[in-house]
């Protein structure tokens, strides 16, 4: 199968949302950096933004989930960023999964 990919650039998730608080489980000495871009936006505006995955160690496989008020926001969209969906040779993650709750639960496998 080959060795896995490491992911030590950036790895851009398009979201159409806001991020308001990302849980994730670390693996014994593991470490990663999630960041989102920090945009200014007018209310009634349809907006994206990118959220970033830097880990340093090699990657098989991600699930990410975003929550957002459902009241003040309505989710869109979801869509994989250009570096995962470069990956597997141009063709993309293996398997991608997004769900969208219209209650702002979170929703997403990659």
């Amino acid at each position: 199968m080959g060795t896995p990919p490491r992911f030590a650039r950036w790895i851009p998730i398009v979201a159409l949302a806001l991020l308001t608080g990302p849980g994730a489980a670390l693996h014994a000495g593991s470490s990663f950096v999630l960041t989102a871009d920090d945009i200014d936006i007018d209310p009634g505006s349809t907006f994206s933004f990118r959220v970033f995955l830097d880990n340093p160690d090699p990657v098989d496989a991600f699930q990410f989930g975003l929550q957002h008020v459902a009241t003040h926001l309505t989710l869109v969209g979801i869509a994989q960023g250009s570096v995962v969906a470069a990956t597997n040779g141009g063709a993309g993650a293996d398997y991608f999964y997004s769900e969208i709750d219209p209650d702002g639960d979170p929703g997403g496998v990659v």
